[in-house]
């Protein structure tokens, strides 16, 4: 995988000590601080409600509805709505919710 200058500078940012740079770098460990860094923008600047969150895969959160993405579906920047849009609703039985229909497919529940 090949990362960007800024990401490589995240990564540095995230450790402690040149020696913790150099000892802990890897390619999960890039990853993890890019994730580390969008999920507290998610959180900080954009004030959401982080339902839960895997570090190497994605993030629930709730605005009104809860929704699921990965962390590669959104960059530090975008608008609330656009990381919604490109977002899965997730239903009361944690079901992806078809958006034009938004009814859970188990229950059958409006969302």
């Amino acid at each position: 995988m090949e990362f960007t200058i800024s990401q490589i500078r995240t990564y540095i940012q995230s450790q402690d000590s040149m020696g913790d740079i150099l000892h802990n770098l890897s390619e999960t460990n890039i990853i993890k601080a890019i994730n580390e860094k969008k999920l507290d923008y998610l959180e900080d600047d954009l004030g959401l409600e982080i339902a839960d969150y895997e570090i190497l895969d994605g993030v629930s959160f709730i605005d009104g509805n809860e929704f699921s993405i990965g962390f590669d579906g959104f960059e530090i920047g975008d608008s609330l709505k656009d990381i919604e849009d490109a977002a899965d609703i997730v239903s009361c039985c944690g079901d992806v919710v078809d958006r034009d229909i938004m009814i859970c497919p188990t229950c059958k529940e409006h969302i």
